[in-house]
């Protein structure tokens, strides 16, 4: 008989329009990200950083609720090639430990309604320290950090790939980590690219970290969550 696990997952969705050569809008839908399944005492939180614009860029506010929370930024002057500060930060706002997992969905849509390819898409985390390291790039996994997996979400007859960025450390009571902070967009991305849309979807996961069994050999803080989501 499977144990009953506590766990906690949230969801957050990103999206962009892309114009090349001259702007770019990324949308972040905050409409408070909301706990799918909660037990126990694991509850986690996806919360959105407010950017620092990089040198000549411009952001502004797309879109408020009616209590003035953000759920949309608008960015101009971006071109394809540049980076984009992207934090969504998971704070674990439960009682118990957690191990962590992002699962990263990515669409691109032409003006014209054709799906284009997303590969080139990179990315990037940045620590504290302002060092930086790529996460992964989409649609080539070769040189993705250890804490990436390609894997796919299922939802009924309907199965799309991810990836999945697992934590490298378990998440006490009250802290928060990001898995990734940039995104930089592709400056081979050209004319068919025009007027693009980028569907970015998140879904954050949490499992108990404690009595949670996870082979003693496996040593790696990411490989351990990615153990212990197996049951889940």
């Amino acid at each position: 008989m499977r144990k009953r696990l506590l766990i906690a997952a949230v969801v957050l969705g990103l999206g962009a329009m892309l114009t090349v050569g001259a702007s770019l809008a990324f949308f972040t839908d905050k409409e408070e990200a909301y706990n799918v399944v909660t037990m126990g005492s694991i509850d986690i939180k996806l919360n959105e950083e407010v950017p620092t614009p990089g040198a000549g860029e411009v952001w502004k506010v797309a879109q408020k609720t009616e209590d003035g929370t953000i759920v949309g930024l608008e960015y101009t002057n971006i071109l394809p090639g540049a980076t984009l500060e992207k934090k969504a930060e998971i704070s674990n706002v439960g009682t118990n430990p957690a191990y962590i997992r992002e699962k990263i969905t990515v669409t691109v849509t032409g003006r014209d309604g054709e799906e284009l390819s997303a590969d080139g898409l990179e990315f990037w985390r940045s620590d504290y320290s302002g060092n930086q390291t790529k996460i992964f790039t989409w649609g080539n996994m070769e040189d993705a950090d250890a804490s990436a997996r390609e894997e796919s979400i299922t939802d009924g007859e309907t199965v799309t790939d991810c990836i999945t960025i697992y934590g490298d450390k378990i998440l006490e009571s009250t802290e928060s980590v990001y898995l990734f902070s940039h995104i930089r967009v592709p400056a081979s991305w050209g004319n068919a690219y025009a007027g693009a849309s980028i569907e970015i979807q998140l879904t954050a996961e949490a499992i108990q970290s404690d009595f949670i069994e996870v082979p003693e050999t496996v040593e790696h803080a990411s490989d351990r969550a990615w153990n212990a989501f197996l049951n889940f």
